[in-house]
This record gives structure tokens, sequence and C-alpha cells, in this order.
């Protein structure tokens, strides 16, 4: 009985923390996005697009989308 009850407690402690690192591992994935949405956002206010290759004439580089990935190019 006591092995039992142990190894239920062991259990419940390793879902706690396997919880906690869900907790921490969201979070991150949730600032990473508000960081890609935000330039991404930027750009597109600021009339331009985003493009996975360097802005060619007539486009000008104004900034990046996606938190830096991609450049945002205006006309």
């Amino acid at each position: 009985m006591t092995s039992s009850y142990s190894t239920s407690l062991v259990s419940r402690r390793d879902a706690k923390e396997a919880d906690s690192h869900l907790q921490v591992t969201i979070n991150q994935a949730e600032c990473l996005s508000s960081q890609e949405a935000a330039d991404t956002l930027a750009c597109r206010q600021n009339r331009g697009s985003c493009s996975f290759v360097a802005c060619s004439a007539p486009l000008v580089d104004i900034g990046t989308c996606r938190g830096g990935k991609l450049k945002c190019c205006k006309w």
C-alpha cells in the first residue's frame, strides 16, 4: 500500500512539473507571437507589404514583418 501511495505522489508531482513547463512554453510562444504581430501590423499600417526576399526597385525597405523574418516593402 505504501509503494502505490508514494508512486501516486510522484506521479502528481511530475504532472505538476510538466504542467508548469507547458505554461512557460505557452507564455513564450504568446510573447513571440505578439512580437511577430507587432512589426507586421506596423508594416501594414505604414501601407507596406511583407516579402520573403529583399525589396527591389521601385519598392523600398521600410522595416520587417513576422518578428524580423520577412522584409517590409513599400512603393
